[in-house]
């Protein structure tokens, strides 16, 4: 048996984690402290682990992102990717609590009290379109020939972009008195103009999902958000746990 380990915690003790979630195997969590950190962890038979079947890699997966979801929901937690192992207890506090336990500490005080929450903001297609053409109707116009048509392709596209960014960045200044900080991603398509993680205190979630129903009905139809958490806030860690380094910020 190997331990895996799922995140930081604040607090002391290394009673069972009775939170309604299992570890991985449906196997019992607990807390390996350190000080006043502990390590949330559980068995793993080493060898399904190591080689696990598409089946099982699901399955291990899915528990690993469920325990970090209840821990996120209860306290702070600074959450380690799926995959890591230790051989025991002592071997995880002498290669990572004792030596990193500033960075710890200091990586729970600057997360204490947020979670971290998904946000996707799409255009409706067939409403952004119609706008867009009613304010350049020249686009409408067929090309006649292939270049006309692929250009007259691209000015559509460059005006959904520019018209995404500027919907963006109000989005987001609407939101900005309930978020602490937020990590932009690169989106899938034109019609997606926004796809970001915010760390939002947990004690504003009500305030933030009010603020959310508002801009989308404000929006008319035009786009929809499209929102997943209280989430672990994997996004904002400027640690990396799993390699045992600290990443610059």
């Amino acid at each position: 048996m190997a331990l895996t380990l799922y995140g930081i915690v604040s607090g002391r003790g290394d009673d069972p984690i009775t939170s309604g979630a299992a570890g991985i195997g449906g196997r019992p969590l607990w807390r390996i402290p350190y000080q006043d950190l502990a390590a949330v962890v559980s068995d793993v038979d080493e060898a399904e682990f190591s080689e696990p079947s598409a089946r099982q890699l699901r399955q291990h997966l899915a528990a690993h992102a469920e325990v970090l979801s209840q821990l996120a929901a209860k306290g702070d937690v600074l959450p380690v990717r799926f995959g890591m192992l230790m051989t025991d207890g002592k071997t995880l506090i002498d290669t990572l609590l004792q030596p990193r336990y500033d960075e710890l500490k200091a990586e729970l005080r600057r997360l204490a009290g947020a979670v971290e929450v998904t946000l996707k903001a799409e255009f409706n297609e067939r409403s952004i379109l119609r706008e867009i053409l009613a304010g350049q109707p020249d686009l409408s116009r067929p090309g006649r020939t292939m270049a006309e048509r692929i250009d007259a392709g691209s000015r559509v596209a460059q005006a959904i972009r520019q018209l995404g960014e500027a919907e963006a960045n109000q989005l987001l200044s609407r939101l900005a008195r309930l978020v602490h900080e937020v990590v932009s991603r690169e989106t899938s398509t034109d019609l997606v103009f926004l796809q970001a993680s915010l760390l939002v205190p947990r004690d504003q979630l009500d305030d933030f999902d009010a603020a959310i129903e508002r801009c989308q009905s404000d929006a008319k139809g035009r786009w929809r958000l499209s929102c997943v958490g209280p989430l672990p806030p994997f996004s904002f860690i400027r640690l990396r746990l799993d390699e045992m380094r600290p990443v610059e910020a």
